[in-house]
């Protein structure tokens, strides 16, 4: 590059060029290495040429691949390149060349056409060229110099300056900045407010021509408006004023300088244009404020169009109000538009706080923190880079308005960067260097709003850099490039288009970018293709878009300006819903490193622009991301050192172990043959050397298994099993078996636990064995003389143990080192040897117990008298301080087979210093001999001859060994491996494998497993013997498939008796396999010859066995999954039959059900469970039936017998219907009782009562009567007497109305019946409503005075056009008002406060609609019209009541039989009859009955019948059958006939006879009476046959009809045969009284004779009225 600057400076035309006046440019004359041709892209071009490209961006845009893009089309880059060919080739001047310019500055399409002519000079092509169109106008900035500056011209490169030029022009501004449009204010001066003198407003308000806009002219201005506008020009905030009816803007200098660069285009617009871009948000509120009512907003988001030059939206957040202000007429005429905010410090000094109203960077400054907050607390958990990443996107994701898109890479290099200045990069030479260039890969780590397989976001790019600048390397050969196709590229169909047009000028173009950066950075870029294993080379173009080169070399965030289209394209619409114009590239670096560990391309919010606060937030961003990178790869480090640390351990495991295994093994080899020796040698020379060989074979592996202690403890893989012991007595037994051998060396032994204490400690028995034994060892072996103290004592926490010795002691030098490993004292004691180990592995077995292992010392020869040393072991009491999963629960306080202290013991017992010979046979130990090598005795084992027991090891010793003791029972075979032992197999079958585990080529675990896959070997016992004696590789083994696993070494005895264990254990396992699979072909063969299906399930329900008749009878395919079975039964039948299936299966209940089959086939099935002996279920067993033929033969004979059972189903329906009508009439009469006997006996109590309390004042005013009769003095009445007979009068009229109670319980009773019965019919009768309905609220007077209720009665006005006699069913009538008014009176007797009620009684013409309430249509309607005869009419009557209302719940429940209201018939009784009987009346009577009621506000029920108008009637009887008439309880004084009435009461009742004898002789009847039929008869027949002429003839009969020895309905029959016979000389007029009201019975005495019917209850003014009209 270097020699490229010198060249041009030394070119003859430079200056020619500089000064020439039209645009000049030059080319490179020869073609770049690795290219076809010369490039198009400039190297240089004069001002002209400059400006015609660029326009304002001259001086700094890039100069080649702006030329380019002027071409426009391909072709004109055809042209130009074939012109230029043929210049060089022919070498002399091809002419000129017409090329059409587009410069994409230009606001038009302009087309500029160029002359060019073309000048080889010194291997550069130098064209000039004349416009021969106009050229666009823009005058670029002058200069006095004549030669131009080349070193901010790109299209040299970056960093290339040429001698001899002046120094470069100040570059101006871009108006592609997207900050250009608004520079960011200068904190010193931009936050002071204050009133200009001259304010620009001012003048333009002045000036503007107001007489074009909606307000007129300035001088008819209102002094409202005048007033508001001299406000907000005062003002130094943002204020503006909106007026008039179009809401023209005006506003002051503040509020000019928010509206940016809107102003002052909306200054006098209307507010629709003005603000457009918000007035659908806006206008609303403005035309809301301008009818009164003001509007505010906090925090309001806007988007006021004034970002960029281009004026797009940009997001604003803002405090502002709309305040109505009011004209001169007094309306609203405008608003003032106010800009509000809190107070903050914006200025110098900082006492002076400012509102401001625009809260955009407050609103981003939050959302931005937050983003940070979370990033922190989200990365900062990642363990490692790609967990770190996914944490980050999880983060990034929700923030789409701030960041749209993102793509994150791990970056790498080929090589370290070694320099060592650290500090920024000042050097951006572009020469050859000493270093090679650095090859740096990208790979994607994920993407955000970016489609996998995008273009613009790769999943790998090579980056090859210079090794000093961390630029692309200028020495380095373009990279072989191959296209991808449009297939893989993640482009859009017009994407390649255009590549493909481009493509083909490639080479020409020498990969020039299309994104308008500098091509050095595209020469040097490769990027992979999809794939992450393979690296495919793609165009620039295709691939890199962002300058990571940039980031590299700043270690900076690098802004992308103007992101072209086709790059995001594809991309995830996110944020405000539109692509991203610009991103930022973000190196991610680690420890100061010189390549960053990662590259994030992030975009950037396309509504807001890139300023100083939205910079320094990515720069927190960055740095964040370095801290926590830096953190996360510093705990993957930490990860990948744990886990060689765990490497390293594992090895060291594995190598104890290998080494344990090769120490067990010749361990075997020795013991067992010595042991052997020892019992058949009779030298005892020999036999004693050889016992000392056994001794130390056992010492040997003692030690062995202690350095496999240590190695586990080491590795962490030692793990206790911790129970419940009582340390004290465990101990003491642990400790006496050293006192033998202790005391025998003439030292004082004391034992000394506590074993009282019943507390429990939790130990591993083993290892508490070891570890009191190798501490008791221990102070043996260094102590010569003296005493030897263990004891186990107790505080509240903990348990110690102490086991002191008045040894040589240990130095002080060597206290801290006692306890480590290898570590020995250098002391006096009774023997040297040793591991070193021993403590060690004490401390470390007392740490597995949560405990602490420590001592105390005392030398010898500094303390004479006190020396020794003390080691406690101290053990925390309870389990808490222990894993959970290593605690056994079992009690066992001596659990421990001691099988280590043997060891211990018999080693101690060496350290005797007399010679062998010298000790007593007791003294020696005989654990190295045993009798183990004896023969066992042949009567306890059951070995065959034939019997083959196969050998596996690779050790030919161990082998021989173990043969030399199995021989004497049975053929031994051996093989050396696993592989060896499978070819063995093949030709002889073995009865038992004994086999180790660790040989070579096929080892003990693979070879159980290849002897479990075949089928003839199976079965075969297996017994593992090796040197890894863990509990953990026991459980290994035994979970591979091994019958018996044993540990090295072993005894000889010990094998012989498992080999013979296994090896029978193993014949009965194989003859009761043979067994089973025999009975199973038998069951197989009788399940196949069945000619039932066969189906055996298992307990998850799975099929394991199906019969061929199954699949016949099922029509199943066998391809076909065997569970889904029932999808074969007929579509009505398979859910039933699924129901069986699942019962049987999930609830063992046997069933059995008849189906059919989709093939036509009948099959009964029969599903059983099964059940193991412990009554556990093991699955189901099936079967099917095929019932086809019995189908077919029930089916005929169903067709036969097809009509007789229709005949007896239709009998047995008719009876069946009978049976449920006497049932239903049976339900309702119990039900009928029930409810009458409850509400029967309350008004019958109150009556008793009240009678008894009448009675008993009746008979103390009689005793008073009597005393003043006697003695004549006249009576007095005194207040007491007179309080009580008001008493007597109440009590009566209490009488009087649990009469009427009765009554209406009577009558809705009866109506109930008839209803039920069918038998209630509606009979017409004339009456007047107004009179009636007065005559009903008068039988209610006296109890609404007694509860203090108000009634009120209105009578529509319609009575006096239509009239108020009708003709209907007047009881039925009165019954429902009657029920109605009971139950206003019931429910306003609980109200506190107001207790009314009102009955409204209306007549109409005209029915309501069906859904219409019950209410008379309008009343002028109703009285339209007039008729001079019998029309329909509609009677509606409403009661209103102010009682608690009804509960909304319960308004659907009133009307129905039997029910009340919520908590009704708690609070007031009833019998529930009443509302459902008026319901039905109404529904006779032709209308309906509705009720509305607000919960707490009282009801309303209303109801209208159907009636016929009455004309010009002559009033009847309007007494019926079944009807009682109602009265008011105050009777109107009886008129006393003319002449007397001569009465025959017959009544059967005494009391009712009585008082009517009494009622009627009170009003001055002759009254005579008899008790039945039979007496009436009699005294009837008696007064007829009579001579006494005082003696007349009954005037009436009132006869009961139900009485003894004769009823009244047999009476009167006889009297009229009396009477027809001339026996009875005059008809006696009978009136019958009775209680039964049905219209049956009523009739029933009308036909026996009877005149007239009255029913009971009854009143004496109505019997009296009936008997007079029966005159």
């Amino acid at each position: 590059m270097a020699s490229l600057s010198s060249a041009l400076t030394n070119l003859s035309c430079m200056t020619f060029l500089a000064t020439y006046p039209h645009p000049a440019f030059i080319l490179h004359a020869q073609k770049a290495y690795g290219q076809v041709a010369a490039p198009l892209n400039p190297i240089f071009g004069n001002d002209a040429f400059r400006s015609l490209i660029f326009g304002p961006d001259a001086d700094t845009a890039e100069l080649g691949v702006g030329f380019l893009r002027s071409l426009k089309t391909v072709g004109q880059a055809q042209l130009l390149a074939d012109w230029l060919v043929r210049g060089r080739k022919t070498g002399s001047n091809p002419g000129t060349l017409l090329l059409n310019v587009n410069p994409s500055w230009t606001t038009k399409d302009d087309t500029v056409v160029l002359e060019l002519t073309q000048t080889t000079v010194e291997g550069f092509v130098v064209c000039t060229s004349t416009p021969r169109s106009p050229l666009p106008i823009f005058t670029p900035a002058s200069s006095s110099e004549s030669v131009p500056s080349l070193a901010n011209r790109r299209g040299y490169g970056s960093s290339m300056q040429l001698p001899g030029f002046p120094p470069p022009k100040a570059s101006r501004p871009s108006s592609r900045s997207p900050t250009s449009s608004r520079s960011p204010p200068d904190p010193q001066t931009s936050n002071v407010l204050s009133t200009p003198s001259t304010s620009i407003m001012r003048d333009m308000i002045n000036n503007h021509p107001w007489h074009l806009t909606p307000l007129g002219p300035r001088n008819k201005w209102s002094t409202s408006l005048n007033t508001v506008v001299n406000y907000i020009l005062d003002s130094p905030f943002p204020k503006s004023i909106w007026w008039g009816p179009e809401v023209v803007l005006l506003y002051n200098d503040a509020y000019r300088e928010m509206a940016g660069s809107k102003h002052p285009q909306i200054f006098g617009e209307k507010g629709s244009v003005s603000w457009g871009e918000l007035w659908e948000d806006i206008g609303p509120l403005a035309h809301q404020a301008l009818s009164g009512k003001a509007v505010a907003k906090t925090e309001d988001l806007l988007f006021f169009n004034r970002l960029t030059g281009a004026n797009l939206p940009e997001e604003v957040y803002h405090n502002w109000s709309f305040v109505p202000v009011k004209d001169d007429d007094g309306s609203y005429g405008g608003i003032l538009n106010v800009s509000f905010g809190k107070k903050q410090c914006l200025s110098k000094p900082p006492s002076l706080k400012l509102l401001v109203p625009d809260t955009t960077s407050k609103v981003l400054a939050e959302r931005r923190f937050l983003f940070l907050r979370d990033l922190g607390n989200q990365a900062a958990m990642a363990r490692n880079q790609r967990e770190f990443w996914s944490a980050v996107m999880d983060v990034v994701r929700p923030f789409s308005l701030d960041v749209p898109f993102a793509a994150f890479y791990f970056v790498s290099a080929n090589e370290a960067i070694a320099r060592p200045n650290r500090g920024p990069r000042t050097s951006y030479i572009h020469g050859s260097a000493d270093a090679p260039p650095i090859k740096v890969q990208l790979r994607r780590a994920g993407a955000i709003g970016i489609p996998e397989n995008h273009a613009s976001a790769p999943h790998c790019i090579e980056l090859r850099l210079d090794a000093l600048t961390l630029l692309p390397s200028p020495d380095s050969k373009p990279q072989n490039s191959n296209q991808l196709s449009p297939e893989n590229s993640g482009t859009t169909p017009a994407q390649n288009d255009l590549r493909n047009d481009i493509g083909s000028l490639h080479d020409l173009m020498f990969n020039t970018p299309l994104d308008g950066r500098a091509s050095p950075f595209a020469r040097n870029a490769s990027v992979s293709g999809m794939s992450s294993d393979t690296v495919v080379q793609k165009n620039y173009h295709d691939s890199v878009m962002w300058p990571f080169e940039e980031a590299f070399s700043t270690r900076r965030a690098v802004l992308v300006d103007n992101i072209s289209d086709y790059v995001v394209d594809g991309f995830e619409i996110r944020g405000w819903g539109e692509p991203a114009r610009q991103a930022v590239v973000i190196p991610i670096y680690v420890d100061n490193n010189e390549l960053p560990s990662a590259i994030v391309v992030m975009g950037l919010n396309s509504r807001r622009p890139y300023d100083k606060d939205y910079s320094d937030w990515i720069d927190l961003t960055r740095l964040s991301l370095n801290s926590l990178l830096t953190a996360v790869k510093g705990r993957e480090a930490d990860a990948i050192r744990a886990e060689h640390l765990s490497e390293l351990d594992r090895a060291k495991t594995s190598f104890f172990s290998n080494a344990s295994h090769e120490l067990r093994t010749p361990l075997t080899l020795i013991q067992g043959p010595l042991n052997d020796c020892v019992a058949q040698v009779e030298d005892k020379k020999v036999k004693e050397t050889l016992k000392m060989a056994a001794r130390n074979v056992v010492r040997l592996s003692r030690l062995v298994d202690s350095l496999m202690d240590f190695s586990k403890l080491a590795a962490n893989r030692l793990e206790g099993r911790f129970r419940p012991v009582r340390l004290g007595p465990f101990t003491a037994d642990l400790a006496s078996l050293f006192r033998s051998v202790i005391e025998k060396m003439r030292i004082e032994y004391f034992v000394e636990c506590d074993m009282e204490d019943g507390r429990y400690c939790y130990i591993d028995p083993d290892f508490w064995e070891k570890i009191v034994f190798n501490l008791i060892g221990n102070a043996f072996k260094y102590t010569m003389k003296g005493a030897i103290r263990v004891s186990v004592e107790y505080d509240m926490d903990n348990a110690y143990l102490h086991v002191k010795d008045t040894g040589v002691g240990i130095p002080e030098s060597d206290i801290d080192k006692v306890f480590d490993r290898f570590h020995r004292v250098d002391s006096v004691s009774r023997s040297h040897e040793g591991t070193g180990i021993g403590l060690a592995l004490t401390k470390e077995l007392v740490k597995l117990h949560g405990g602490k292992l420590s001592v105390q010392s005392k030398l010898e020869r500094e303390n004479p008298e006190d020396h020794g040393s003390i080691f406690t072991v101290t053990l925390p009491l309870g389990r808490d301080h222990l894993p959970t999963a290593h605690i056994v629960v079992d009690l066992d306080d001596n659990p421990s087979k001691l099988t280590y202290a043997q060891g211990v013991v018999d080693e101690a017992t060496q350290w005797d210093s007399r010679v062998p010979e010298e000790r007593t046979p007791s003294e020696s130990s005989d654990s190295g001999g045993s009798s183990e090598g004896r023969k066992i005795d042949p009567a306890t084992l059951f070995f065959a001859k034939n019997d083959v027991v196969l050998l596996v090891d690779d050790n030919a010793d161990m082998r021989r060994y173990m043969s030399s003791l199995l021989a004497p029972y049975c053929k031994v075979v051996e093989a050396t491996n696993g592989k060896d032992a499978l070819r063995k197999i093949e030709s002889v079958h073995p009865n038992l494998i004994v086999s180790d585990v660790m040989m070579p080529v096929l080892d003990g675990y693979g070879l159980i497993q290849r002897i479990r896959q075949r089928p003839e070997t199976k079965l075969t016992p297996i017994i593992l013997v090796t040197a890894r004696e863990s509990e953990e590789n026991k459980v290994e083994g035994l979970l591979s498939g091994a019958d018996d696993y044993i540990a090295k070494p072993f005894a000889g005895k010990e094998l012989i008796a498992r080999v013979h264990l296994q090896m029978q254990l193993g014949k009965r396992r194989i003859e009761l396999e043979e067994k089973f699979a025999e009975r199973t072909r038998e069951i197989q063969l009788l399940s196949d010859l069945s000619p039932v299906g066969i189906l055996r399930v298992d307990e998850s329900g799975k099929i394991i066995y199906t019969n061929s008749k199954w699949w016949e009878i099922s029509g199943h395919e066998r391809e076909a999954p065997e569970e889904d079975w029932i999808d074969c039964v007929e579509d009505e039948s398979a859910f039933s039959v699924s129901e069986t299936w699942k019962s049987a299966l999930n609830f063992q209940q046997g069933s059995s059900i008849e189906f059919r089959f989709k093939n036509g086939k009948y099959a009964k099935g029969n599903f059983e469970p099964l059940f193991a002996d412990n009554d556990i279920p093991t699955g189901m067993l099936a079967t099917l039936t095929d019932v086809s033929d019995q189908r077919l033969l029930e089916a005929a004979s169903l067709q036969h017998a097809q009509e007789r059972e229709a005949a007896a189903l239709r009998s047995a329906e008719e009876a069946e219907e009978r049976r449920r009508e006497a049932d239903e009439r049976r339900s309702a009469q119990e039900l009928l009782i029930d409810v009458t006997s409850h509400e029967l006996r309350q008004p019958v109590s109150a009556i008793l009562n009240c009678s008894s309390l009448v009675r008993s004042n009746l008979a103390l005013l009689r005793d008073n009567l009597q005393i003043s009769l006697d003695s004549k003095d006249g009576f007095h009445p005194t207040i007491e007497l007179m309080t009580d007979i008001n008493d007597d009068i109440e009590a009566l009229d209490a009488i009087y109305q649990c009469g009427l109670a009765q009554e209406r319980i009577a009558n809705d009773v009866l109506s109930l019946s008839r209803i039920q019965l069918q038998v209630l019919t509606i009979q017409q009768i004339e009456f007047d409503v107004i009179e009636e309905v007065n005559q009903l609220a008068g039988v209610f007077k006296n109890e609404l005075k007694m509860k203090r209720i108000r009634l009120s009665l209105h009578f529509s006005d319609s009575f006096g056009k239509i009239g108020s006699r009708v003709s209907s069913d007047k009881a039925r009538f009165m019954q429902v008002i009657t029920n109605l008014l009971s139950n206003a009176i019931k429910f306003t007797d609980t109200s506190p406060g107001k207790r009314d009620i009102e009955i409204t009684v209306d007549v109409s013409r005209f029915c309501p609609a069906f859904d219409a309430p019950c209410l008379a249509p309008d009343a002028n309607l109703a009285l339209s019209e007039t008729a001079d005869g019998a029309h329909d009419v509609y009677i509606f009557v409403s009661v209103k009541d102010s009682g608690p209302g009804i509960v909304p719940d319960d308004l659907a429940l009133l009307f129905q039989r039997f029910q009340q209201g919520s908590y009704s018939h708690k609070v007031f009784g009833g019998s529930g009859l009443g509302l459902f009987v008026s319901r039905k009346l109404c529904d006779l009577l032709g209308g309906r009955i509705e009720v509305d009621s607000v919960f707490g506000e009282g009801a309303t029920f209303r109801f209208f019948i159907k009636a016929r108008s009455v004309v010009n009637s002559v009033k009847v009887n309007n007494t019926f059958a079944g009807s009682s008439a109602l009265h008011s309880p105050v009777q109107k004084p009886l008129r006393i006939p003319s002449e007397s009435l001569h009465i025959l009461v017959t009544e059967d009742n005494i009391i009712n006879q009585r008082v009517l004898s009494r009622q009627l002789k009170q009003i001055g009847c002759t009254v005579e009476v008899a008790s039945n039929g039979l007496q009436s008869l009699e005294a009837i027949r008696n007064r007829a046959n009579s001579k006494d002429p005082d003696q007349r003839l009954f005037d009436v009969v009132l006869m009961d009809c139900e009485m003894p020895v004769m009823d009244g309905l047999t009476a009167v029959r006889e009297l009229r045969k009396l009477e027809a016979s001339g026996e009875l000389p005059a008809r006696s007029r009978v009136i019958a009284l009775t209680g039964n009201a049905r219209a049956g019975q009523i009739q029933s005495a009308r036909d026996a004779g009877m005149d007239d019917v009255i029913i009971k209850p009854y009143k004496i003014n109505e019997l009296l009225n009936i008997i007079r009209m029966q005159e």
